[in-house]
């Protein structure tokens, strides 16, 4: 039997802090580059992920313009590729 498993609610993978502890291991890697302090950096990181309905090209393009002086968006992508999925959470079950 092949399936494919959506989880829009986030029961099973906790996407909005997996990308909260990622937007901060970004911070992190490329401070010297950022232009706003960590909270509003976390805060508009999610903004202009859209909820990840926002294609990624486009995502890191927008971050690279808003967040980052002089830092390419391939050079985020390849950090996101390397380092996000390490960030993932399981949930234990529904959040309230």
């Amino acid at each position: 039997m092949k399936g494919v498993v959506f989880d829009l609610d986030e029961t099973l993978v906790d996407r909005r802090g997996s990308l909260d502890a990622y937007s901060r291991k970004l911070f992190s890697a490329f401070s010297e580059s950022i232009v706003v302090p960590l909270d509003a950096f976390v805060s508009e990181f999610h903004r202009l992920d859209g909820n990840g309905r926002v294609p990624r090209d486009e995502f890191f393009a927008a971050l690279a313009a808003a967040l980052f002086r002089d830092v390419a968006d391939h050079r985020i992508k390849a950090h996101f590729e390397a380092t996000a999925y390490r960030c993932s959470g399981h949930c234990r079950g529904r959040r309230s």
